[in-house]
């Protein structure tokens, strides 16, 4: 049921990326995608310091998966990865800076790109087994969607 579960949303989230891009545009070689999903380290629970905020490389991009209002962001758009990059409210995460290592240790003409979809208070056990799943009263995908709805 989990798997099931899983497969679908991530079938949805294949399907909005190709829907958002331009079907003329050719891939870009050099622009690595990473997907990052996960619990609250992913998620971010530090608090950015205004260090973190300075600068970002404009090369290290980020795909809301939610709409922003501070930083204006919206849903489905690459943007420079300042923090947060999940969603409202949260801190830095480890996408954060494992995106600003990637590209201070790549070549100048590549970009990296993270989706950080992580969700924070998830049990280990949702992303590994669909027998947790049935158990559970409340999926990944709903607990994103109601606290983006509360932030």
């Amino acid at each position: 049921m989990y798997m099931m579960f899983m497969k679908k949303v991530l079938f949805s989230f294949v399907l909005l990326l190709v829907g958002l891009s331009n079907a003329r545009a050719e891939a870009d070689p050099n622009f690595y995608i990473y997907l990052c999903f996960g619990q609250s380290n992913m998620e971010g629970n530090a608090t950015p310091e205004q260090v973190d905020k300075d600068y970002v490389d404009p090369r290290f991009q980020m795909l809301a998966c939610v709409d922003f209002t501070n930083p204006k962001r919206t849903m489905g758009e690459w943007c420079t990865a300042y923090p947060p990059i999940v969603r409202p409210g949260t801190g830095l995460g480890m996408a954060d800076y494992f995106g600003r290592t990637m590209v201070a240790n790549l070549p100048e003409n590549v970009k990296v790109g993270v989706v950080d979809v992580a969700i924070g208070g998830t049990k280990i056990e949702g992303f590994i087994s669909e027998e947790v799943e049935a158990s559970r009263k409340t999926t990944c995908a709903q607990v994103f969607i109601s606290r983006t709805e509360r932030k």
